[in-house]
């Protein structure tokens, strides 16, 4: 955006009532500024969201050249916002994203009165794979549940590595029995799909806990699933408990 204000504050709360809509990550805001623009307004201009200002007189090619680096500016804030919510051993969604996306789940279920499915997938045995193959063969046992996780959801769903190895998986637009489904059918692919690598040859299985409903907030919904997902390991774990 190219937004041409006078030397009154009153462009500088423009800049930041726009702001609020729409985030660095989304739209760059290039002032175009009068001569002698007052430089302590230049400084409110630049701290309430503007990307940059380019001050009048000027020519054709200067104006070209701020845009172009008001738009790479705008391109390595997007590259680096989806780093700051991308696991980078699984390329799965992290924690950040589990919080922020997770939110507009929850308001969409309330608003059209309908259910998410909560689910806590933990893999079984994971420390003793550690302990005994090493961390590395144990990264690669993550990657490979991860591709399984996300090749067997659909894009819409919220795929999340929560940490260590435990997995958040947040599904709408589906009734109980469906996501039982849905994790059934997971949970075997999971155990029929054996890592092999250099000779070595582990199968590997995860324990499932499902919450299916709908809370205010998600760590009401994941601590209801993680209640399922120790009854599931201490039911000797390969299991979905709902």
């Amino acid at each position: 955006m190219i937004l041409d204000i006078s030397g009154e504050i009153q462009g500088v709360e423009l800049v930041e009532d726009i702001r609020e809509q729409f985030p660095s990550t989304t739209l760059g805001i290039l002032g175009v500024t009068p001569h002698g623009y007052n430089s302590q307004l230049s400084i409110e201009f630049l701290k309430k969201g503007a990307n940059d200002f380019i001050t009048k007189p000027f020519v054709k090619e200067q104006l070209t050249l701020r845009i172009m680096q008001v738009l790479e500016m705008l391109d390595t804030i997007k590259e680096k916002s989806i780093e700051a919510t991308i696991d980078p051993l699984t390329q799965l969604k992290n924690r950040r994203a589990l919080e922020s996306e997770s939110k507009k789940l929850i308001q969409s279920a309330l608003i059209s009165n309908s259910y998410l499915s909560v689910a806590m997938i933990d893999i079984d045995h994971f420390k003793l794979i550690n302990d005994t193959y090493g961390h590395d063969i144990g990264d690669d046992i993550l990657k490979l549940i991860s591709q399984v996780l996300k090749s067997s959801l659909r894009k819409k769903d919220l795929i999340v590595r929560n940490g260590g190895e435990e997995f958040c998986i947040v599904l709408s637009d589906l009734t109980l029995k469906k996501a039982i489904d849905v994790f059934e059918i997971l949970r075997k692919k999971i155990a029929s799909t054996s890592y092999k690598k250099d000779g070595v040859k582990i199968n590997v299985t995860v324990s499932i806990g499902l919450f299916h409903g709908i809370k205010k907030d998600l760590k009401s919904m994941m601590r209801l699933a993680d209640e399922k997902l120790y009854i599931a390991k201490d039911n000797g774990r390969n299991k979905l408990v709902s």
